[in-house]
């Protein structure tokens, strides 16, 4: 265990999924040694690697973010947390940079903004107590449908660099910290996405996890484009176990709806691949006729 990060609290609040959130911790934990590492739930799961702190039941997105931003604080005694998700983990811990602690919020870069205010994305990101504690207070209130990464990253930002003087890593840092919906140009400390496990994680992995996932992830964009990536390979075995997982949930037809009506899906993954799930040449492979490239 090379790395050392004794005023790093690694953390994960998941009570939808929390045993995939232990399997993320445990990963992170492989690469690097913790001040704390910490399991934030509802279910009674306990594990030898980490603690487990029981919170009252998070069953929405809104519910999540509320609690980060407003009660993440209470449970945070180093002076930073490096919070993940069940879909992202830290992967590259040569990639480490002290200067990370340089900054109050680090994330990967939101290459869908076109201003200055583009870090970040939050389910893989380091964040200070102090930031924590500012927002905890009632001058920061919680606006009722936001995602608390962008109230932190974008909304309220402007007033915490001022009021605070929070400091937010500049595009370059965010880089060698993380990624989320983009090719990353250099190896990074971690990453968030679903798009991106079959960068870190082998065929059997992903096969496996795609079984314990329910019907909302399955039939997400993000989930699609993760498919997309093992046709675009020429992996169809693999694509045809990941699309058996995702038929139990949507039909064809639903998926083309999904495909054509999500802007982000074009603007992440390009058309290339948009274009190439929606010609019919795949989808008897997936289906599971008797197609030659299946067989092999």
């Amino acid at each position: 265990m090379g790395l050392e990060l004794p005023q790093v609290t690694l953390c994960a609040v998941d009570c939808v999924r929390p045993a995939l959130a232990a399997r993320a911790l445990r990963r992170s934990q492989q690469a690097c040694r913790f001040g704390d590492a910490l399991l934030l739930t509802d279910a009674p799961l306990a594990d030898p690697e980490f603690r487990t702190g029981r919170i009252d039941p998070l069953g929405s997105l809104d519910a999540y973010s509320h609690f980060v931003f407003k009660k993440l604080v209470d449970w945070i005694e180093t002076d930073f947390v490096l919070l993940v998700q069940w879909d992202g983990f830290v992967v590259e811990p040569a990639a480490w940079r002290d200067e990370f602690l340089g900054h109050d919020y680090v994330g990967a870069r939101w290459r869908h903004f076109g201003d200055d205010m583009t870090v970040g994305n939050g389910g893989f990101s380091l964040r200070s107590r102090r930031l924590l504690q500012a927002v905890a207070s009632d001058r920061f209130a919680w606006v009722e449908g936001a995602l608390e990464d962008v109230l932190l990253c974008r909304t309220y930002r402007p007033r915490l660099v001022a009021e605070h003087g929070i400091r937010y890593a500049p595009e370059s840092v965010a880089q060698a910290f993380s990624y989320e919906y983009e090719h990353p140009e250099q190896p990074s400390f971690g990453f968030h996405g679903i798009t991106n496990l079959w960068r870190h994680l082998d065929d059997e992995e992903v096969a496996a996890l795609a079984g314990q996932l329910d019907g909302r992830v399955l039939g997400s964009w993000q989930f699609l484009a993760l498919l997309a990536h093992y046709l675009a390979a020429g992996k169809y075995r693999m694509a045809a176990r990941l699309h058996q997982a995702v038929g139990q949930h949507l039909d064809e037809a639903q998926l083309r709806r999904l495909m054509i009506d999500h802007p982000m899906w074009t603007r992440t993954q390009g058309t290339d691949w948009h274009e190439r799930l929606l010609r019919l040449e795949a989808w008897p492979a997936l289906r599971g006729t008797t197609s030659a490239r299946l067989r092999t």
